[in-house]
């Protein structure tokens, strides 16, 4: 399994490329891509731990859940393998929906 923290700044890059291919294929265009760093100082042990993360997050309306359906499943092919992605594109009830 491939760690995205680990990854050469390259294939970071061309992973988020994909990514955002995805949601515009899908015509969720407007959802964020964000790479975050963690560093983790340990005291004790003298050391910084640094961690690199890429998170696709977005609630949509209802009404979009056949586009949050297949978006997922078209980035979890993308995205298969490699360690700290976060995809959480899903439809919620928000208020005016209608259920």
């Amino acid at each position: 399994m491939t760690d995205f923290s680990e990854m050469a700044p390259a294939a970071r890059q061309e992973l988020v490329t994909k990514v955002a291919d995805c949601l515009k294929e899908h015509g969720l265009g407007d959802v964020p891509v964000s790479t975050a760093v963690e560093n983790v100082g340990i005291l004790m042990a003298g050391q910084l731990q640094k961690s690199t993360s890429l998170k696709v997050e977005k609630a949509l309306r209802a009404d979009q859940d056949d586009l949050a359906t297949k978006f997922n499943e078209a980035v979890k092919k993308v995205t298969d393998g490699v360690a700290n992605v976060t995809v959480d594109v899903v439809a919620k009830i928000s208020a005016g929906d209608q259920y």
